[in-house]
């Protein structure tokens, strides 16, 4: 025996809670992606979710409220993804094109959402912080096999523009991802792909 107490288990309507919730996002991930979002309403996402309206407005008091937590979900899969490539060794530019495409086809499947992201990053600074952090988060994880990459957090005096640099391309890798998401394929698609590839390759040395 360790003498370590046992996790404890959440308490049945903790795990009520989490599956309404649940049940909510779902929905409005569902109705967001088949329409506009404007044309959405909280009663449509409660009605499709079999959620009263109370019920909904509990845990959602507002559907932008709603948005960003889709968005914040979405985010923690992007890491995820990140994550699972930097695994691959070793990085040259055939890894990195397979990264590229891989996301490519990620934001294929999230298309839908896509257009409301962008409207929900306008809504308030806050939501840019937020962003901002996920973008340093992104870095950190790229850069376990780009080593030219850095943080803001992590930068030297000497290595500010680095950092600089470092967000710029991944706002270059979020607009890359809203060419892919888009509805109608772009002609100039595959030279997109090979600048982005291009702009990671410039990374692949430490500053």
């Amino acid at each position: 025996m360790t003498g370590q107490p046992a996790p404890t288990k959440p308490s049945l309507r903790a795990a009520q809670r989490d599956v309404t919730r649940r049940r909510i996002r779902d929905s409005a991930r569902k109705l967001f992606s088949a329409g506009r979002f404007e044309h959405v309403s909280m009663e449509d996402i409660a009605r499709d979710a079999e959620v009263g309206r109370t019920t909904i407005y509990l845990h959602y008091p507002t559907k932008n409220a709603l948005l960003l937590e889709l968005l914040q979900e979405d985010w923690e899969r992007q890491a995820s993804f990140f994550d699972r490539l930097t695994a691959t060794t070793p990085v040259n530019r055939s890894t990195l094109q397979g990264w590229v495409k891989a996301y490519a086809l990620g934001m294929r499947e999230a298309r839908g959402l896509f257009r409301m992201y962008m409207f929900t990053l306008s809504l308030d600074e806050e939501v840019g912080r937020l962003q901002d952090r996920h973008r340093e988060r992104l870095i950190s994880l790229l850069g376990r096999r780009l080593p030219g990459l850095v943080t803001y957090e992590a930068a030297r005096p000497d290595q500010r523009r680095a950092a600089a640099a470092s967000h710029a391309l991944i706002a270059h890798v979020e607009y890359y991802g809203g060419l892919a998401g888009s509805e109608a394929p772009r002609e100039d698609f595959e030279a997109a792909t090979e600048v982005l590839v291009d702009a990671l390759a410039g990374f692949m040395e430490p500053n």
